[in-house]
């Protein structure tokens, strides 16, 4: 499928418009959107666990499984990705999806 690029989401209304709140933080802006972009694509690259029990996504740290570790947009996407398999999803969620 057509994977999204920066000057696509750049001729969304919804990014005009948040420009136009931002316009001092137009590179930081873009900057962000890259990286979502780009780490999107490898939500799969890092392996993750998921703790269905307590809906958290842990990485593995030597011997052990820590949720302590986050990997920037990787870790929401990881999050969004498992969105059906969390017992309290919105509140997961609402956990999760802040700026890393």
């Amino acid at each position: 499928g057509h994977r999204l690029r920066l000057n696509d989401v750049k001729a969304m209304t919804d990014y005009k418009r948040l420009l136009s709140k931002l316009a001092s933080f137009g590179y930081l802006l873009d900057n962000e959107i890259n990286l979502m972009l780009n780490q999107v694509k490898r939500v799969d690259d890092i392996p993750y666990h998921l703790d269905a029990e307590n809906d958290r996504i842990g990485y593995k740290v030597m011997d052990s499984i820590s949720y302590n570790v986050t990997f920037g947009y990787a870790t929401i996407f990881a999050y969004l990705k498992e969105a059906e398999n969390l017992k309290n999803r919105d509140e997961a969620l609402s956990r999760a999806l802040v700026m890393p």
